[in-house]
């Protein structure tokens, strides 16, 4: 088509310069898919961070809870010793297990298994060599205990010297996902006589024990997740300097690399 007066010559070559070339557009989709590729793993580790920090949190208020319901039920856990036959863990797992929802268990305590459940054998391949009981609650979050104690007065630390269990873990996927490691998705707790489901403290104070989550990652950083709410830890060297900044963890004035 042509006008005389020129009119359509002048709109055609406006909705041209407004248009994108096909050389244009490759590159603009490029550059996305450069820009995609940088962030995308970041956003999906930390995703996957935190899904571990609310499930261990989860976990975390539901052994807390079934461990009080069990004491209100059979009285103080230091009491236990006689009617437990010196293997507290093993009753401690079935007594709070009576106020939980499982969807599967095992127990090579007995002579047969009640269930074969590979969580036992994934304890058993990560950092524990023998487990006697392990419960698997909603979304394959698993508990076990390995430990006997006669009495409860062993300590994490200076604060809390009533510890009857000292070793009870979580697995926060279960044992068929992830990379089942202390600090990266198993966590360890205790039980104390008189506070309940706590947190694994070792043998110094908390703030110790936080710094050494920082530095040397390992089972004290449940404790890290329970007051912080984070796995940045793991971006930090062995110095607790992050990866990626000049932070440097300390568990008072530096709990995030961010």
């Amino acid at each position: 088509f042509t006008r005389n007066d020129g009119l359509f010559t002048t709109h055609h070559s406006r909705l041209t310069k407004a248009a994108f070339t096909l050389a244009e557009t490759l590159i603009v989709i490029g550059i996305i898919g450069v820009v995609a590729a940088l962030t995308l793993p970041n956003l999906n580790h930390a995703t996957g961070d935190k899904e571990t920090v609310t499930r261990l949190m989860k976990a975390y208020s539901m052994l807390n809870e079934a461990n009080d319901r069990a004491v209100a039920t059979y009285g103080p856990i230091s009491e236990w010793s006689d009617n437990c036959k010196n293997q507290l863990s093993i009753c401690w797992m079935k007594r709070v297990g009576e106020f939980l929802k499982i969807s599967k268990s095992c127990d090579e305590s007995s002579d047969e298994n009640s269930e074969s459940y590979t969580s036992c054998e994934t304890f058993e391949k990560g950092d524990l060599n023998i487990v006697w009981m392990a419960y698997q609650l909603t979304d394959e979050i698993t508990f076990t205990s390995n430990d006997d104690m006669e009495d409860c007065d062993c300590y994490f630390n200076d604060n809390i010297k009533d510890i009857c269990l000292d070793e009870v873990m979580i697995d926060v996927n279960g044992a068929n996902k992830g990379k089942n490691e202390f600090g990266i998705d198993i966590f360890r707790f205790g039980i104390s006589n008189s506070l309940g489901f706590v947190p694994y403290r070792g043998g110094g104070s908390d703030l110790e024990n936080e710094i050494d989550c920082a530095k040397y990652k390992g089972d004290s950083c449940s404790l890290w997740i329970v007051n912080h709410g984070n796995l940045d830890y793991l971006k930090a060297d062995e110095t607790g300097k992050c990866n990626d900044s000049n932070i440097v963890l300390d568990g008072v004035n530096n709990t995030s690399c961010h």
